[in-house]
């Protein structure tokens, strides 16, 4: 055993403390510390507190151990605040943190946390007559701010209107009012309330319970909010953060400024979540990640968010996000169709299905809509909506983008998006897309009467899209309730599509290939659990094909509305297959616009030879890298 005394040069509180502690740990002796006539494990935290040890206090130490020379030392040196004398270990910043893509885009900036925090004492109860009209009036409040996020010319405004159809539910209002009969005040009957209804989202496990787990945030978010008991935490005033929620939820997204915010990064949520559509539809890059990964990270430091590579990258300072982001953001082109550089041209058209995407769809300059995602106006409804209502939003969305097509997709749920109208008495509850509205006549009759309506109504190119196909027997049900006059178009999704294209063609107007689905079922990728490859693999470019080349044989239009149509690099290639449309975000056509607009149509041909013959992904993924798109 070994001992030393001396005089501590500064207070043993904070990170004196915790500096003396790590050293501490460092060595096999044991550390003892004396003070006041009181001793303490020099690596305990609490008993170092304890012992209440402030500056130029005399202190006696004591090691014993294998180490203990080395160790007194060193300990002594830190008390008597010569740091260098024993060095922290020097640590590298992580290069790259993996999280789930919620939006695409890159940005960068200082990171800066906003949580909504309830404050840490509630008010006290007034009396029960007090506490209701506090609680109807914050309720009409709520009312009136998600309804200004409803935009009557965006028929994907939904989100907030059934955010809206919550807060005017009777239940809920109920369940609010009877926890005010327990004598608590407002705010703690919303908190007790919505807590609950978490607790039984939180119970049914399932991906798609947990992302609509924001849309229920939001409502009492904004509840909380008018009863003054939230408020924003952190400094978000400087110009392009990277903000950091708990929860980053649908009407946060909608009311962010573009230009005035980076990227977001959420702990809870999903790529399917209404929080990712939003953020998709307004370009803004979002990223998924546990507190784990982000809680080291302190608020001002600098990140990369890049939610193409599903990647958050911390950066030494501002000019090193300058340089990290150089050459990845695209300038709009607009005004003009997408040519290649000998003539070749090519539709660019807008995937919609948030708030807010119709405007970005038009401020692009898109030519028309290639994949109209319809759920949003189904989803968390209790009755099918009509005809009439349904024709009115696709007919909205037409003659924004008249004279250009919009294709309606017949809405694709299955049993990680169930819908409450929707009965599953039989058990079939794991069928989706086409499947599932086969066991629903009525839906998908009224889905396309609506459409055909919306197409003589409008007098614009509406067309309707049939997801999940199989077999031309499946579709041969789908045309038996279309009217003749609605043109009517199969998604190439599924490998049986895509081998029996040459039959389906006989009784489609056009073929849509959705490359995300197609590429999970032909290669056994499960998306949701996180099972990534390559974005392009030389099986599904061999059925994308042969979709491409029966179209042409049969003289009908032949799109990609996939994940692949949005990528820079891949999209060019596609094009050289003879693909006729592209169909993306919004926020993806400028790059892809300009990514077409670099090659002639001769050497986009002789890529596609090329990569046709590629039996490897890593030969492929090596002729995309050398390819003019590439850069």
């Amino acid at each position: 055993m070994r001992q030393g005394s001396m005089r501590t040069a500064m207070a043993l509180h904070a990170r004196p403390l915790d500096r003396f502690v790590q050293a501490a740990r460092r060595f096999a002796a044991e550390v003892r510390l004396q003070h006041a006539g009181r001793w303490a494990n020099g690596k305990n935290v609490v008993e170092l507190l304890l012992l209440a040890v402030p500056a130029g206090a005399e202190v006696l130490l004591s090691v014993d151990g294998p180490d203990e020379a080395e160790a007194l030392t060193a300990l002594i040196a830190l008390l008597r605040g010569d740091t260098a004398a024993f060095a922290e270990p020097a640590v590298e910043p992580p290069r790259a943190i993996s999280a789930v893509a919620g939006a695409p885009g890159v940005g960068a900036g200082p990171l800066r946390r906003e949580r909504r925090v309830a404050q840490p004492q509630s008010r006290a109860a007034g009396d029960a007559a007090e506490e209701r009209a506090r609680l109807v009036e914050a309720l009409s409040v709520a009312g009136k701010a998600t309804g200004a996020l409803i935009e009557d010319l965006d028929p994907f405004c939904d989100i907030f209107r059934a955010q809206r159809t919550l807060l005017d539910d009777p239940t809920l209002r109920d369940e609010l009012l009877v926890a005010l009969q327990e004598g608590v005040s407002a705010e703690s009957a919303v908190l007790g309330v919505f807590g609950q209804l978490a607790q039984r989202f939180d119970a049914l496990g399932s991906a798609f319970a947990a992302e609509r787990h924001a849309d229920v945030a939001d409502v009492r978010d904004r509840l909380l909010e008018a009863l003054g008991l939230t408020h924003p935490e952190g400094d978000v005033s400087e110009l392009t953060p990277v903000l950091l929620y708990e929860e980053a939820t649908p009407s946060r997204m909608a009311t962010l400024d573009r230009q005035r915010v980076a990227g977001v990064i959420s702990h809870r949520g999903g790529p399917s979540s209404h929080t990712a559509i939003v953020a998709r539809g307004r370009g803004i890059p979002l990223l998924f990640a546990p507190p784990a990964a982000i809680d080291a990270l302190p608020d001002g430091c600098w990140l990369l968010v890049d939610g193409d590579a599903g990647e958050i990258v911390p950066l030494p300072d501002e000019s090193a996000a300058r340089a990290a982001t150089a050459g990845r953001t695209v300038t709009p082109l607009s005004g003009g169709p997408t040519r290649t550089t000998d003539g070749r041209v090519i539709a660019l058209r807008a995937n919609l299905g948030a708030p807010h995407d119709l405007v970005a769809a038009r401020q692009v300059g898109c030519d028309g809509c290639g994949l109209l995602r319809s759920e949003l106006l189904f989803a968390g409804r209790h009755q099918v909506p009509s005809v009439e209502e349904q024709a009115a939003a696709y007919g909205r969305v037409a003659r924004a983008l008249a004279p250009h097509p919009t294709v309606v997709r017949l809405f694709d749920v299955g049993a990680d998006k169930p819908l409450p109208f929707l009965s599953d008495d039989d058990g079939r509850g794991a069928a989706r897309g086409l499947r599932l509205l086969l066991l629903h006549p009525d839906v998908l009759a009224g889905q396309l009467q609506a459409i055909a309506q919306a197409r003589a109504t409008a007098g614009c190119d509406v067309r309707a899209l049939v997801p999940m196909v199989a077999d031309a027997e499946e579709l041969d049900v789908v045309r038996s309730l279309a009217s003749d006059a609605c043109p009517l178009g199969v998604m190439i999704e599924t490998p049986a599509a895509a081998l029996l294209a040459r039959s389906l063609a006989r009784s489609a107007s056009f073929f849509s290939i959705g490359t995300n689905d197609l590429s999970q079922y032909t290669l056994a990728r499960d998306r949701q659990a996180g099972d990534h490859g390559p974005l392009l693999h030389p099986a599904v470019l061999r059925l994308i094909t042969e979709a491409v080349q029966v179209a042409h044989d049969c003289e009908i239009e032949c799109a990609v509305c996939g994940e692949l149509a949005g990528d820079p690099v891949i999209a060019p290639l596609l094009v050289g297959l003879g693909v006729d449309a592209l169909s993306l975000a919004p926020p993806l056509i400028p790059a892809v616009r300009a990514a077409i607009g670099r090659s002639s149509w001769t050497d986009l041909q002789q890529l596609a030879d090329r990569a046709r013959t590629a039996d490897r992904p890593a030969d492929l993924q090596a002729l995309l890298a050398r390819s003019p798109a590439a850069g």
